[in-house]
């Protein structure tokens, strides 16, 4: 049964979902990170967060980094899987870039 939980985020409540398999495959296959990504530094990618919450991209572009503190906690807490698969991405990609340098 996939978890979920319901949070108070800019006023109004929004349903956090556990991903499915194929939704982490999905973000793993087509992973780039944002902007977003990048500014924020978070464990979950902002496109696992619109998969998970059904917050758009555009939505999330329009908050402080502040503000997006607890739907990314939210996402992550739900999903500790796609944070441990994404630690590891990232792992891969640090060390394929050291090897390149």
């Amino acid at each position: 049964m996939r978890k979920s939980k319901v949070i108070k985020w800019q006023d109004k409540e929004v349903t956090v979902k556990e991903l499915t398999v194929a939704e982490m495959e999905s973000v793993m296959d087509e992973y780039r990170p944002t902007p977003l990504d990048i500014i924020l530094n978070r464990d979950a990618p902002a496109e696992a967060v619109t998969i998970s919450t059904g917050v758009e991209l555009d939505a999330m572009r329009e908050c402080t980094p502040s503000a997006l503190e607890p739907l990314f906690g939210a996402v992550e807490e739900l999903n500790p899987s796609l944070v441990a698969l994404m630690g590891q991405l990232k792992k891969t990609v640090m060390a394929k870039l050291g090897a390149v340098a």
